[in-house]
């Protein structure tokens, strides 16, 4: 029984009356519950403070430490934003059904300083491309700058960016008879009596298309898609004789060539599947950031398990949109177990020297390219990097320098793949040597490929450090700065995914659980913690209310790996792949 007690002479008889039946009501019905047992009743919220979160963890303690990765980001100056070349800028907003209105037509407030670019059938709906109605050289700073901020402010918009224009980082070559220095280098011919790679593991590669009529074009291949020109022809416009033309048909080759088939040269892992993904233009020799957005959401979308990034913008996007954009759809792409592969970038020796986006974002292997002799290759960018918007240098592979010839063999030491040129209106298979992070990029590729072929259930995480914990650091002048965790070594990388126990967890994880809490506050946070006590688990986690909360998951070193998007919603989930041992936390927050 509930006792109570009530001084009637400090509140009025009615206020008390009240009061008293109140609690005689609420003391029966608990009675009642506790006779009849344990009853499987639905969480209601009991106020507009409280909230439910279901999920296995140990209790709640303080975590004073944890704050949002947000607040520690550096920030760069609108100036610094606007310093890279673009024409456009682009708008992640948050609900893409409110872009059209009713009455079919683009939405006033989207439309009211440029044109807008939508199509809702994009990998990523969400993301709209504004032209402003004035022409480029008409656009100040302060132009730019106003329509940046008008458009930060809307309600629907979630970020904003200069739809910033990159380039694949490589330097060509005129063509010469093909001589695969780096394949002898990396010992490949003893990783290929371990495997040649499984038509099982996809490799999507975003470039500037793919040759697939190529007499040694990879054996296995997808349909892929022409981001950049919104159809289904991936095959790279031959007759822009830019250096871009064939590119993307290159660096599929360094993944995927047919091997062994006496013809041309060699790929990596010969059997793995190539998904190709086009973002440059038939009429440009460059990419838009937003097509390399959408592309990587269409690698996730068509199950790719590793993507190629041989591109990157070199100016200065840390602290944007843009960087934030870029981490967000990594960060999708890593959670669901794909292997992000990204170029570091090729402006070292123009002063350029921090690795390139998204090469740069978390989640994505950062490779820089190395000469004939394992040095770090004079235009590979490198760095630690700062933890929050620039994660640094982690791996090394060959890139080439196509300027001298080291082992005298005639042949500058690029990277040499099948491709092809237009000479005199006649169509010429060659084999082209080029040099860059680009090259290095599907080296790496590649080699995830061949050990997702012999442990297909390995995780992101699991790759990443077996690659540096097998990579050579033998170079007479290793730092971390420039060569990162070192020079790849694909056969005790492939032997040991192979012997890999780790590779094969099913563990499931049981979210039976829940906890109930509380906060009156605006602005307040409550805390909480999970314990992971194996890799590779899948967490749930659902979240029921009647207020305006959101929620955040943090894995084990502080970092922010997902969070709800709608605080508007009752009920709301957030699922991550959690590939790390360790304490992860979760931040309930209360808004407005």
């Amino acid at each position: 029984m509930l006792n109570h007690t009530v001084d009637i002479k400090t509140v009025q008889e009615r206020g008390m009356k009240r009061i008293f039946i109140k609690y005689i009501v609420i003391s029966m019905i608990v009675m009642l519950l506790m006779s009849c047992g344990p009853l499987n009743i639905p969480y209601v919220p009991q106020s507009e403070s409280s909230y439910r979160l279901t999920a296995r963890w140990t209790s709640t303690v303080e975590y004073d430490t944890i704050k949002p990765q947000e607040k520690n980001k550096k920030r760069s100056t609108m100036k610094e934003v606007l310093k890279g070349n673009f024409d456009s800028i682009v708008v992640k907003v948050k609900d893409h059904r409110k872009i059209i209105t009713r009455n079919n037509e683009i939405n006033e407030e989207l439309r009211k300083m440029g044109e807008v670019e939508y199509n809702p059938q994009n990998p990523i709906p969400e993301l709209i491309t504004i032209k402003p109605y004035k022409s480029k050289s008409a656009m100040t700073m302060q132009d730019w700058e106003d329509m940046i901020n008008y458009y930060k402010s809307l309600e629907n918009v979630k970020s904003v960016s200069p739809n910033y224009k990159g380039n694949a980082f490589l330097t060509p070559n005129d063509p010469f008879y093909e001589k695969q220095w780096n394949m002898t280098q990396l010992g490949m011919e003893e990783v290929w009596d371990i495997s040649e790679g499984s038509k099982d593991v996809i490799v999507a590669v975003i470039d500037s298309g793919f040759d697939y009529t190529l007499s040694d074009a990879p054996i296995n291949r997808l349909q892929g898609r022409d981001i950049a020109d919104n159809d289904d022809d991936v095959k790279p416009m031959t007759d822009n004789q830019n250096m871009d033309s064939n590119h993307g048909t290159h660096v599929a080759g360094t993944i995927a060539e047919a091997t062994n088939n006496n013809n041309a040269a060699v790929g990596m892992a010969p059997n793995v599947t190539i998904l190709p993904i086009k973002i440059f233009s038939d009429s440009n020799n460059y990419y838009e950031m937003d097509k390399s957005i959408q592309a990587i959401q269409y690698a996730i979308d068509n199950n790719a398990n590793v993507i190629n990034m041989s591109f990157g913008i070199s100016d200065n996007v840390i602290g944007s949109g843009g960087f934030s954009m870029y981490q967000d759809i990594c960060t999708e792409a890593f959670n669901k177990g794909i292997v992000l592969i990204g170029a570091a970038g090729n402006s070292a020796d123009e002063g350029d020297v921090e690795v390139a986006c998204p090469g740069s974002c978390d989640h994505v292997m950062a490779v820089g390219a190395s000469d004939y002799d394992r040095k770090r290759a004079y235009y590979s960018q490198y760095g630690e990097g700062n933890g929050t918007t620039n994660f640094g240098l982690d791996i090394m592979a060959p890139g080439g320098d196509v300027r001298y010839d080291f082992n005298n063999d005639g042949i500058p030491n690029g990277i040499s793949q099948q491709t092809v040129k237009k000479d005199d209106g006649v169509y010429t298979e060659i084999i082209e040597h080029m040099e860059g992070t680009s090259m290095a990029c599907p080296h790496v590729s590649g080699l995830v490929g061949l050990m997702l072929s012999v442990s297909p259930k390995l995780t992101p995480t699991k790759i990443f450090d077996i690659i540096q914990e097998t990579a050579d650091k033998d170079m007479e002048d290793y730092n971390k700065a420039e060569y990162g965790h070192g020079f790849i070594n694909p056969l005790k990388a492939v032997k040991m995914a192979r012997d890999s126990a780790d590779g094969n967890d099913e563990t499931e994880y049981d979210t039976n659980d829940a906890v109930d809490g509380e906060i009156y506050t605006v602005g307040e946070d409550d805390l909480w913690e999970i314990e992971v006590n194996k890799g590779n688990i899948k967490l749930t986690i659902e979240f029921h209310t009647e207020s305006d909360f959101g929620i955040c998951l943090y894995d084990s070193n502080g970092q922010e790996v997902e969070s709800s998007e709608n605080r508007k919603s009752k009920r709301k989930s957030i699922s991550f792949l959690a590939t790390e041992v360790g304490t992860y936390k979760i931040k309930v927050t209360r808004f407005e």
